[in-house]
């Protein structure tokens, strides 16, 4: 009984209270380990969380779908199977259907743009936001690749002309609408993309250049271009909210911070890349141009009806686009 009551008085003059319990967190996405995503972005955030924590917070790494594919990353997170998980909006647009906004062509020029619009979009809370916390899952980190760009044959598509009447690779959806505004016929095609353009089946493609080399289309691409905006593919490195919310604050604050920082990083990494893959197709001999000014111009105008058929659509689903909208061009300063 002494010894009780002698460390109680003891625990009271220090102030004693229990230590803060560690936590592992189980981080789960489709991406393979060596993809720049993955080595740019999730895992400096993973170490940047534990060092912010000093070590209160670590994690448990599940890469390329082991736990969570490209397509099941929200529900993993909703079924408790991880913690934290890589969402690709455009598989979860059933979900996240107003998050597209930020995936319509001629808005942004770099990843850096998009990565900045969209987080302040997000930070101002509104219809973007309100999206991701219906789901019950808070976007730590986010990832908006460097715009699209056009590959072609060896007459390269420099004008808005030029597109008339080719037959451009599209995945479907926003990128269908995009084809048909500049008088283009849009072919779904996923990973025969080599062979629909040696065959000629295709005439060009819509496409991120960091995929180029992956499906090795530099060897039968003759032209790029270097300064369109064909839209992009959207990231979100996401914590489920039940987790978020029982953890400190302090260590909320790290998440958040780490996230912050590691996206605008990985932003600027991305459009590094493309330059000097840009210069690395022109030594190989592909022709990379840049679209007048009068070209931007003109293709920005046609491209409009694309963002107009986005609202359309999901307005008469009763959902707030144009808000969507008006707020992420707001942010852009457009």
């Amino acid at each position: 009984m002494l010894k009780t009551t002698t460390l109680a008085v003891a625990c009271a003059a220090a102030l004693c209270v229990p230590a803060a319990q560690a936590e592992k967190l189980s981080l789960a996405h489709g991406f393979p380990p060596s993809h720049a995503v993955v080595t740019k972005g999730f895992q400096p955030f993973m170490a940047c969380v534990q060092d912010g924590t000093k070590g209160a917070i670590t994690f448990d790494h599940f890469p390329s779908g082991q736990v969570a594919t490209f397509n099941t990353a929200l529900d993993t997170l909703n079924k408790g199977l991880a913690q934290v998980s890589g969402i690709i909006v455009a598989t979860a647009s059933s979900k996240l259907p107003l998050n597209g906004v930020a995936m319509l062509p001629d808005m942004g020029n770099t990843s850096v743009e998009l990565v900045t619009a969209y987080r302040k979009t997000l930070s101002a809370g509104g219809p973007l936001a309100d999206e991701f916390r219906a789901n019950k899952v808070r976007p730590l980190l986010v990832n908006l690749l460097p715009p699209f760009q056009v590959l072609g044959g060896a007459q390269a598509i420099d004008s808005l002309d030029k597109f008339r009447g080719k037959k451009m690779r599209v995945s479907g959806g926003t990128m269908n609408f995009m084809a048909n505004s500049l008088e283009s016929t849009p072919v779904e095609v996923s990973a025969d993309m080599y062979f629909a353009m040696k065959q000629g089946t295709l005439d060009g493609l819509f496409l991120a250049l960091s995929s180029v080399k992956p499906y090795n289309l530099q060897e039968i691409v003759k032209s790029i271009s270097g300064n369109g905006s064909f839209g992009s593919g959207i990231t979100a490195l996401s914590i489920d909210e039940g987790v978020f919310a029982k953890l400190p604050a302090d260590q909320q604050k790290v998440l958040t911070d780490c996230g912050h920082k590691v996206e605008i990083d990985l932003a600027r990494d991305l459009d590094a890349g493309d330059d000097a893959l840009k210069t690395e197709f022109a030594a190989a001999g592909i022709q990379v141009y840049k679209f007048s000014d009068a070209e931007r111009a003109a293709i920005s105008t046609r491209l409009k009806t694309v963002s107009q058929d986005f609202i359309t659509r999901l307005k008469g689903r009763g959902l707030p686009a144009q808000e969507a909208y008006d707020a992420y061009r707001k942010q852009l300063g457009r």
